[in-house]
């Protein structure tokens, strides 16, 4: 019993020792701490600020991009045979409707000449049973008969038509014809590809923005797309934004209309494009190494008087230099940009130079 006592007696005095000099360290560092400037041999911390004002801010993100044709189609025939005429030449421009190729209709053009004539036949019988019909000379039963057999050769002549129509690949729209894979008087399959045809002014491109910029986008937001590695600059509007956030990859797709007015791009390039997150009038702005984070938010040294006071802020658009500010600050304080390391509250300063 008493070996315990003499235990305890010795670990009490042992912690009694080192809770003393752990005290006199605290008290050392303190002093260090509430007056650095005094270790340094001076009275007031020497810094640099700012005056905040309102000014234009304007953030833009830069992400890569990929572009596309306004329109592509890939030309190629619905029904087989031999062409007898090539009216584009590659890498030409083409206006919409214009006749781009032509296939044999030779055989098609004889089943609508005898189509047709078997119709003027259908209509003269059934006007002259129409006649014979109002003077009670035929029955209802054989006017009818006829007036079936002419609607059946009118819908023989549409159906021939529409088989004479596919022999003729026209533009769909005015656009660029590209490399030809036909020569006349080749014998063409269904969907025998032709030439790729594609719309190039406008164009289209394609990206993909983080999340926490969709909020941002929209329909009207405008672009600026830059060949990577230079080589061109362009401007476009943004026409649409996927609804949905890929899980993969946490980002939203968008596209935008940009200019190609002198074929300067070409689809399938690949490009930096520059969108605007942000654009205000009217903004507070301070450089982003004055604002100090915490637990409880964000804050900035502000110089009142011959001392550094912590004031509490909300800040909104961030980018590598600059924060904007919410709230929290007012135009004409006198933020402190520089010795944010060495600031306590209502530390003496004195300012060094306004930048």
């Amino acid at each position: 019993m008493k070996k315990n006592i003499k235990l305890i007696s010795i670990t009490a005095v042992i912690l009694l020792i080192a809770g003393f000099f752990i005290v006199q360290r605290l008290l050392k560092d303190d002093k260090v701490i509430a007056a650095p400037a005094a270790a340094r041999g001076g009275g007031a911390v020497t810094v640099d600020a700012i005056v905040v004002n309102y000014v234009p801010f304007s953030d833009f993100i830069r992400v890569n991009g990929s572009l596309r044709p306004n329109e592509s189609v890939e030309l190629a025939t619905e029904i087989a045979g031999r062409v007898t005429g090539i009216f584009f030449k590659e890498g030409g421009f083409v206006k919409k409707g214009e006749l781009i190729l032509k296939i044999n209709d030779a055989d098609l053009q004889a089943q609508l000449k005898r189509a047709e004539f078997r119709k003027n036949i259908a209509e003269d019988k059934e006007r002259r049973l129409f006649k014979l019909l109002n003077s009670q000379g035929v029955s209802q039963e054989d006017y009818e008969v006829s007036l079936n057999e002419l609607r059946v050769t009118e819908a023989e002549i549409e159906l021939i038509k529409a088989q004479i129509d596919k022999t003729e690949i026209k533009a769909p729209f005015d656009g660029i014809a590209g490399l030809r894979y036909v020569s006349e008087g080749a014998y063409l399959n269904p969907n025998t590809k032709i030439a790729i045809f594609q719309s190039l002014n406008p164009l289209k491109v394609e990206f993909s923005i983080p999340q926490r910029y969709s909020a941002t986008i929209n329909s009207g937001s405008r672009v600026k797309v830059s060949l990577s590695g230079g080589g061109g600059i362009t401007e476009g509007v943004v026409y649409a934004v996927e609804p949905q956030i890929d899980v993969s990859s946490r980002t939203v797709k968008v596209r935008a209309y940009v200019n190609n007015p002198n074929a300067l791009f070409k689809p399938g390039a690949y490009v930096d494009v520059d969108l605007s997150v942000s654009n205000l009038k009217d903004a507070l702005v301070v450089p982003s190494t004055s604002v100090v984070p915490d637990f409880q938010g964000h804050s900035v040294y502000v110089k009142k008087g011959d001392k550094a006071v912590p004031v509490k802020i909300e800040i909104g658009t961030r980018t590598e230099n600059s924060v904007v500010v919410n709230s929290g600050l007012n135009a004409g304080d006198t933020v402190i940009v520089s010795g944010i390391i060495q600031l306590r509250p209502n530390i003496d300063v004195k300012i060094g130079s306004i930048l």
